[in-house]
């Protein structure tokens, strides 16, 4: 989980920083990729935007155990089970049904034998040695691929308005800032001009007085 207004917020310095000089567009171009998708994925729902916290990995519903133990960071585990959806550079875990295991990184999955990336760079252990034996469960941590695969993981995903903002502050009046600061960019055949159209349109100007997120459309200059 991480909270997007974080986002927010950095989207607001960069342009800050590129008013003042410096060479910030290609982070405010990929920036410009995340919300633009949030905006116009068919899939997904804009309303979505200002929610304090957003998922950044699904838990598997799988939980093989293991049938041989492992030690130290690197090594195999073999498993009586691999979900056909399983597949690497994957983050797993092990430990309880609470989720509450260590975390390892699996670099190559032949049949049911998971090759565990070592400390060289590849990925390692949590911890720098560790003992897993037989009878201990696994399972993964995957990101999200989709748009849609996230909408789904929200109880209100099927939000139809903004509703997290006031007279002066709140998380929709960050989103509000953030489309006048990428209004130069274009991305996933999109462009600011219109993305801050589509969000100006849903969240009204801060009242007047209140100026602080009541950015102006940027203007990109080289």
């Amino acid at each position: 989980m991480f909270a997007p207004f974080h986002i927010d917020f950095v989207t607001i310095v960069m342009g800050h920083l590129h008013d003042l000089g410096f060479p910030t567009d290609r982070i405010l171009a990929k920036l410009a990729e995340y919300y633009f998708g949030q905006a116009y994925d068919p899939d997904y729902n804009i309303y979505l935007t200002e929610q304090y916290m957003q998922p950044g990995l699904k838990i598997a519903e799988s939980r093989p155990a293991l049938t041989s133990g492992i030690t130290a960071n690197q090594g195999t585990i073999e498993v009586s089970d691999v979900p056909s959806w399983w597949e690497p550079p994957l983050l797993v875990w092990t430990g309880n049904t609470d989720y509450s295991g260590e975390q390892i990184r699996i670099c190559r999955i032949d049949g049911t034998t998971l090759t565990v990336c070592g400390a060289n760079g590849r990925g390692a252990f949590a911890s720098s040695a560790s003992t897993h034996g037989p009878g201990t469960t696994l399972g993964s941590f995957q990101f999200y691929r989709t748009w849609g695969e996230l909408r789904k993981s929200y109880i209100n995903s099927n939000a139809t308005a903004f509703t997290s903002y006031d007279d002066q502050d709140g998380y929709a009046y960050y989103v509000r800032a953030v489309a006048a600061t990428l209004y130069p960019y274009s991305a996933l055949g999109h462009t600011g001009e219109e993305y801050w159209e589509t969000i100006s349109g849903l969240i009204h100007r801060p009242r007047d007085g209140f100026t602080k997120w009541a950015i102006v459309p940027r203007v990109k200059t080289e």
